[in-house]
């Protein structure tokens, strides 16, 4: 997961310039750290986690994942258009407002021109719109990362702007998706 949701956010705007200085201070280059990462190496396993730690509190029990559990299980699964609709994003003011306070993808997706919601970058309606395009391009996209408290809900905890995408392009492949789940994982402050 710590590896997956790094390949996400590597380049995102709001993060990018955040991770380089961070990966410079470690002492790496993303690529043997990201890119062409060994997941069997436990050095860059442990310096992934201080990173992913240090830029989103994650193991720090801060930031994005304040009152994240420890006994987090891990699979991937794979969902189709429908079940992505169905996703709800984490419980962040950005993607309530976009949505709507539904925290449904499909809602934020279908507020895309309705509700205009300001980010670092411009507007998240932009930056939805840009990977859009992306999609419509052929452009692949890291896996999401979503996770569950043994409820029928899968909430976003990385991809928002690409589920939100993957519903407005109406994208007819399946999307690989990795789940967590813990009986504690209502303790998450974003759940």
């Amino acid at each position: 997961m710590v590896l997956a949701f790094l390949k996400a956010e590597i380049d995102s705007p709001r993060y990018e310039h955040v991770y380089r200085q961070k990966i410079s201070a470690l002492g790496f280059s993303r690529t043997p750290l990201i890119e062409s990462a060994d997941p069997h190496n436990d050095h860059q396993n442990m310096e992934r986690i201080k990173l992913l730690g240090e830029v989103r509190g994650y193991g720090a029990n801060s930031f994005s994942f304040h009152g994240f559990p420890h006994d987090v299980s891990w699979q991937r699964v794979r969902l189709e258009q429908p079940e992505i609709a169905r996703l709800k994003y984490a419980k962040h003011h950005t993607w309530i407002i976009l949505s709507n306070r539904t925290r449904l993808v499909s809602d934020g997706a279908s507020n895309i021109d309705k509700i205009q919601v300001a980010d670092v970058n411009g507007t998240i309606n932009e930056n939805v719109k840009k990977v859009v395009a992306g999609i419509q391009n052929g452009k692949s996209y890291s896996e999401l990362i979503a996770v569950s408290g043994f409820d029928d809900d899968l909430i976003l905890i990385e991809g928002p702007t690409r589920a939100t995408a993957y519903v407005l392009s109406k994208y007819t492949q399946p999307v690989t998706l990795l789940v967590g789940t813990s009986a504690r994982m209502r303790n998450w402050a974003f759940y």
